[in-house]
C-alpha cells in the first residue's frame, strides 16, 4: 500500500495546508480517509476518483466538508462526462441522536409533546446529498468489515464528543491505522495499531496547552506513548493546529517514540512487507 498525504491541519486549510485527509493506493483502488477542507486539491482528478471508495473517521467537518463542497459534484461531473462509470462508495458512522420535541395536539384538543429522536444533522446531510452526485453513502459500526480490493478496513471505537473511529487497513502483508479524532483515556488504538507498519495519529496539542475539562483529542506526547506500546514501524503525527510548527509537536512525541515524523501535505509513504514493519 502507499500513503499520500492530503491534509494535515485542522479546524480548516490555513495557507499551503488543508484539513485532514489521507489516500491510500492498493493496486487499482483508491481509499481516502477522511476530506477535510482543501484536501481534495492535491487529488489527481484523472486517477484518483476512479475505484475510489471514502470512509469518514466522524462527522465533524473539518474531517469530511470536501465531500460536499468538492467530491459530490466532481463525481456527478465526471460520471456525465462518461469519465466515471462507477459510484464512489462513500462510509460514514452510524449516526448519534439527539432529542428533539414536537408539538402536537392530542385527541382533547391540547397541546402536548412528543419526544423524537432524530439522527445528528450532519448525517441527515450526508445520507441525503440529493441527486447532482455519483456517490453511494452508507453506514458502518464498530463491527464493521469492509472489503476493498486486497484490503480490509476494520475499527475501533474512540472517546470523542461525537462517535469517532480509528480506521485499520490490511491487506494481509502490510497494514496501517488512522487514528481519527479521539481522548486518551480509554482509546482502542493500541490494539488495534499493535505491529502496523504506519500510525497516523493525531496530535492537537502540546504540553502546556489546556484541553479545558474534555478529553476529546491528544497531545503530541500522548500519541507517542501510544505508539511506544503498539510498536509501529513509522508513528505520523497529524491534525495540528495551523498556526504552530509541525516541528514542535514531533520534538514532543521524539522523547518518547523516536521514529516520529509529520504529516506533511504532498509527502507519499510505501508500506514495505518486513519483519520490522518497514515504511519508505
Amino acid at each position: 500500500m502507499e500513503v499520500k498525504v492530503l491534509g494535515s491541519v485542522s479546524p480548516s486549510c490555513y495557507q499551503n495546508y488543508n484539513g485532514p485527509g489521507f489516500l491510500v493506493t492498493s493496486n487499482k483502488d483508491k481509499i481516502l480517509l477522511d476530506c477535510g477542507p482543501g484536501s481534495t486539491r492535491l487529488l489527481d482528478m484523472d486517477n484518483d476518483y476512479q475505484n475510489m471508495t471514502i470512509i469518514i473517521s466522524h462527522l465533524h467537518r473539518d474531517h469530511y466538508s470536501d465531500l460536499i463542497s468538492s467530491i459530490a459534484y466532481t463525481s456527478y461531473v465526471l460520471h456525465n462526462l462518461g469519465l466515471l462509470e462507477n459510484k464512489i462508495k462513500v462510509y460514514i458512522p452510524e449516526p448519534d441522536y439527539y432529542t428533539d420535541y414536537e408539538n402536537y395536539t392530542n385527541q382533547y384538543g391540547q397541546y402536548d409533546y412528543k419526544l423524537l429522536q432524530r439522527p445528528i444533522l450532519d448525517y441527515q446531510l450526508l445520507m441525503n446529498l440529493g441527486e447532482e452526485n455519483y456517490l453511494e453513502v452508507k453506514t458502518y459500526s464498530t463491527d464493521s468489515k469492509i472489503k476493498i480490493g486486497d484490503v480490509t478496513a476494520t475499527f475501533a471505537y474512540n472517546p470523542h464528543n461525537i462517535r469517532s473511529h480509528s480506521i485499520k487497513l490490511s491487506d494481509g502483508k502490510t497494514s496501517l491505522v488512522y487514528s481519527g479524532d479521539t481522548g486518551y483515556e480509554h482509546n482502542n488504538i493500541v490494539k488495534l495499531a499493535s505491529n502496523t507498519n504506519l500510525l497516523i495519529c493525531e496530535s492537537t496539542f502540546l504540553r502546556g496547552q489546556s484541553k479545558g475539562i474534555q478529553d476529546y483529542h491528544l497531545y503530541a506526547h500522548e500519541a507517542a506513548q501510544i505508539a511506544s506500546i503498539a510498536k509501529p514501524g513509522l508513528l505520523m503525527l497529524t491534525h495540528f493546529w495551523p498556526t504552530i510548527e509541525k516541528e514542535k509537536y514531533v520534538k514532543e512525541a521524539n522523547s518518547i517514540f523516536p521514529n516520529t515524523i509529520p504529516a506533511e501535505e504532498g509527502k507519499v509513504l510505501k508500506l514495505i512487507p518486513s519483519k520490522n514493519n518497514k515504511v519508505l
